[in-house]
């Protein structure tokens, strides 16, 4: 694996937070029917007119997500996509069993168990991304345990990904960072870390360069998510 400008590789630095995760206190007595989300979001939608010229606008968003070990759901989400307009409100409930992603759960407590059924939905043959995305999308819906969170970063140390040192999120939360572009250097997906815990601050999706089908600017953030809350709660409200 060659890693781009002399960029060093992830792995011995997601092995050290590994020994750090496993080594910590367990978690106290699992409690609630939910697993409580709250996350906040900026898209980069874009517009292509005849000419090919690229308009952009950003859209905020902020969920906050009940997910039952059932499958079921509710998601309260408000949208801002015109900073001059009134952000839209929307509430969407899912019966058990239809919870919207592709890892719905209830995560497996078996750390070994779980990382199959991860490589299976985001297989190591699609690249270091898949991995990133695959940590986005459970903290996006799921409150991971110590033992859970362990073998997301065993899998992440597992991918070909590249070390971007110490990082702030948007909330102002200090930790580590580590990234992987896709095949053609068009993208960067991009975790931050809690460097003590494994838990996932915030995802990022940036665009290394036009892909060659837009004029104009091409914007540099595609998509921020930062987790602002993770907790058990025994309702949905």
């Amino acid at each position: 694996m060659q890693y781009p400008g002399g960029a060093a590789p992830a792995r011995p630095h997601l092995r050290d937070i590994l020994r750090r995760v496993t080594s910590g206190p367990a978690d106290p007595a699992r409690c609630g029917r939910y697993d409580y989300v709250h996350v906040r979001g900026w898209t980069a939608d874009g517009t292509i007119g005849p000419d090919g010229q690229a308009t952009n606008q950003i859209t905020v968003s902020d969920d906050r997500r009940w997910a039952g070990d059932d499958g079921s759901a509710r998601v309260v989400s408000i949208r801002r996509e015109d900073p001059a307009a009134p952000p839209a409100t929307s509430s969407n409930t899912y019966p058990p069993g239809q919870l919207p992603t592709p890892l719905a759960g209830p995560l497996d407590t078996d750390p070994g168990t779980l990382a199959t059924t991860i490589n299976t939905v985001y297989p190591r043959s699609k690249g270091g991304q898949s991995g990133i995305r695959a940590a986005a999308e459970i903290y996006t819906w799921h409150l991971p345990s110590r033992d859970q969170r362990a073998a997301i970063v065993k899998i992440l140390a597992d991918r070909h990904l590249i070390w971007r040192g110490t990082a702030v999120d948007r909330q102002g939360r200090p930790g580590v960072a580590v990234s992987a572009d896709s095949d053609r250097g068009t993208i960067r997906d991009l975790l931050i870390l809690d460097p003590h815990s494994g838990a996932v601050l915030a995802y990022e999706q940036l665009a290394l360069r036009n892909p060659g089908l837009l004029n104009g600017p091409v914007p540099p953030v595609l998509t921020y998510r930062i987790y602002l809350d993770h907790h058990r709660q025994d309702d949905a409200s």
